[in-house]
């Protein structure tokens, strides 16, 4: 479960007398978590951490029981996904980072399609008499770093016979950098295995 920390306590509206905040008066180092307990029946999730213990009130163990749930679920259906195929984490758990499958839209479309050709360019280089064309994204997910990783996964078709050529899956990822540190590289690309 992941740590959480919180600086202040809640509102000074809440308290009904000088007695309930008498915890402030008390050295850090001598706090402990009973001290708190003026907060466990807040109608909101309130946590504060402290070097010895983090204090939860009864609305954040409830709210951390539901995020463990939803987390056990989400590692259950994900496992055995490649990034290619991730699914997004549950809202409730306000991750960070990882993979997210991407709802693509017109201007996803218009950014990720040209990633796609220049990786098809790249598959082509390194196949000789490979000439495949770029047709339409099928679905992308991305994670940031240092600019966002794609994982795209799209179809083409064999330019050389345009009119009778079946379209074709690939999957490709390329990086896409923060603005000023570079073009996009692609990381690989390849016909996706049936």
């Amino acid at each position: 479960m992941r740590e959480r920390r919180l600086t202040s306590p809640p509102p000074r509206k809440k308290m009904k007398s000088k007695e309930e905040t008498s915890w402030e008066s008390i050295r850090h180092e001598e706090l402990m978590e009973s001290d708190l307990s003026i907060y466990d029946d807040l109608d909101f999730p309130f946590y504060i951490g402290y070097t010895k213990f983090t204090y939860r009130n009864k609305a954040q163990k409830k709210k951390d029981d539901e995020i463990e749930v939803a987390m056990a679920h989400y590692r259950d259906r994900s496992r055995n996904l490649s990034v290619f195929d991730a699914i997004g984490a549950p809202s409730i758990a306000r991750l960070c980072g990882g993979t997210r499958p991407l709802h693509i839209d017109d201007d996803d479309r218009l950014e990720l399609a040209p990633l796609c050709k220049l990786a098809l360019d790249k598959y082509n280089a390194e196949n000789q008499c490979a000439n495949f064309v770029f047709v339409d994204l099928v679905k992308s997910t991305r994670s940031a770093c240092a600019g966002s990783m794609y994982n795209m996964t799209f179809q083409a078709k064999d330019d050389t016979h345009p009119f009778n050529s079946p379209h074709i899956i690939f999957r490709a990822r390329v990086w896409k950098r923060v603005p000023g540190a570079g073009p996009p590289e692609v990381k690989s690309c390849a016909m996706k295995a049936t």
